[in-house]
């Protein structure tokens, strides 16, 4: 038979596994994004996607050659089977052929809005038809060709991400600051509250109650850290 890759789920909560085959033979995955609900998981393998749904029965794996060349695929928060992406340097929504937003670098949703880093280094926001726009920065921030971005609204602040450099939207002058020297990613523990952030060899994390001002350093590991989860608001697992 011919050989799958497998890819394996493992409930927390009643410590159940299980064992999903993917229908290639090859190629590795790099990514998996869960919906909100976690009913779904979209998975990159190479330069292809596919949606495995969890919430049925019988589990279902399916190819999205929508997907093919895609960037900074995301569930709609209110719909895990409404996907945004980017192509080239357009913002997508599957519900629309032709895209919402044009000229961006990055983006994140919350809710009922988007908000971006466009290409002429200013931070917007709208809605998800992208006809309501407010700039929300002032002074343009350099984009760097090659470098990697990623915007996330969390805790009460708005963070840039510039490959591994970590800035803040300050909201009293509307421009970007250092927040953090070197950061792998930044996860928000379920309640909002706190922050994780890790490098290969730390983690930090931080509270709104001080307004995220407050880094400390939780841990340092010799090997070199690969991902960080929060299992609820107090504790988290590191990989």
């Amino acid at each position: 038979s011919a050989k799958k890759i497998d890819f394996e789920v493992f409930n927390v909560n009643n410590e159940e596994g299980q064992v999903v085959s993917l229908p290639i033979a090859k190629g590795k995955i790099s990514n998996a994004t869960w919906s909100l609900n976690t009913n779904k998981v979209l998975l990159k393998v190479s330069n292809g996607y596919y949606m495995v749904d969890l919430g049925q029965t019988k589990i279902t794996v399916t190819a999205l050659p929508l997907l093919n060349g895609a960037t900074q695929v995301n569930f709609y928060p209110q719909n895990d089977d409404e996907l945004f992406f980017i192509r080239g340097k357009d913002l997508y929504w599957t519900t629309k052929a032709i895209p919402i937003i044009k000229n961006v670098a990055t983006y994140d949703i919350n809710n009922q809005n988007i908000t971006w880093l466009s290409y002429d280094g200013l931070l917007y926001q709208g809605d998800l038809t992208g006809v309501q726009t407010n700039k929300i920065s002032n002074k343009a921030f350099e984009i760097k060709k090659g470098a990697l971005y990623e915007v996330k609204a969390m805790g009460g602040l708005t963070f840039l991400k510039e490959n591994a450099g970590l800035f803040f939207l300050n909201k009293d002058i509307k421009t970007f600051e250092v927040f953090y020297d070197k950061a792998t990613n930044m996860k928000s523990s379920p309640d909002g509250q706190r922050i994780l952030y890790f490098n290969d060899h730390q983690v930090i994390t931080s509270s709104s109650e001080k307004n995220h001002q407050d880094t400390i350093l939780l841990d340092s590991y010799t090997d070199t850290i690969s991902d960080c989860y929060w299992l609820n608001n107090h504790y988290f697992v590191v990989s």
